[in-house]
């Protein structure tokens, strides 16, 4: 797959097939510097990753910065052992800003979490997507203490046995779910 451990920059246009080792996501990002930084990951496609297809993350060696805008759009994933497309900061308190997840198809991906899953988020947008939850228990989209945020125009198709939810929005005890649009 491919790691990225940079503040700023783009994964744009890639092809990754595969990834092998159990716990190797298809596209690994996370910003180990202590600079806030902007991250694109677009017009990729990720088949058969061996953990999270998209994984977006706060650095975990200690850095202090979080993201200050994350683009991922228009992506394909497909066929990976886990969540289809993750971003969070597993971290600390500290929000990701201004989030845009949109355009992006994620297929038979086996988490029974959800098959997009975002986590702490301040400021995002969620549409466009279209999501094919494939465990019968899992969400299609899942967002946990995301505040100040639209959800819109996404498709999710849900196996017909399925006791999972299409979209599920959480606030644990530790933060909050609140501020949001959802539309059509």
């Amino acid at each position: 797959g491919i790691n990225f451990e940079c503040a700023s920059g783009s994964i744009i246009g890639n092809c990754v097939r595969e990834t092998g080792a159990s716990s190797a996501n298809g596209i690994n990002v996370h910003n180990e510097s202590d600079q806030p930084g902007t991250i694109t990951v677009s017009n990729n496609q990720v088949y058969g990753s061996q953990n999270h297809g998209i994984n977006i993350i706060k650095g975990t060696r200690g850095t202090s910065a979080v993201p200050t805008r994350v683009i991922c759009n228009n992506n394909i994933v497909e066929d990976c052992t886990s969540v289809g497309i993750s971003i969070q900061n597993t971290v600390d308190a500290a929000d990701m800003l201004n989030v845009t997840v949109m355009g992006n198809v994620v297929r038979n991906c086996s988490s029974v979490t959800a098959s997009i899953y975002l986590t702490d988020l301040l400021g995002f947008s969620i549409a466009g997507n279209m999501v094919n939850v494939t465990p019968a228990g899992a969400a299609g989209i899942r967002c946990d203490d995301c505040a100040q945020g639209t959800i819109n125009g996404n498709m999710v198709t849900l196996p017909s046995s399925s006791t999972g939810n299409g979209l599920m929005l959480v606030s644990t005890a530790s933060g909050d779910t609140t501020d949001l649009m959802i539309a059509g």
